[in-house]
């Protein structure tokens, strides 16, 4: 295998895991809002 196509494959493993990271983490952060914005309401 060349060297360009594992450098590329890795690249593109790392950017998915990038974007899995902050699609959980703003989940994470919108669902801490709505509770915050609940507990004020109630």
């Amino acid at each position: 295998m060349p060297s360009y196509l594992i450098i590329h494959a890795s690249l593109l493993l790392r950017k998915m895991e990038a974007t899995i990271l902050g699609g959980w983490s703003l989940k994470i952060l919108t669902a801490f809002s709505q509770l915050k914005l609940m507990k004020k309401c109630y």
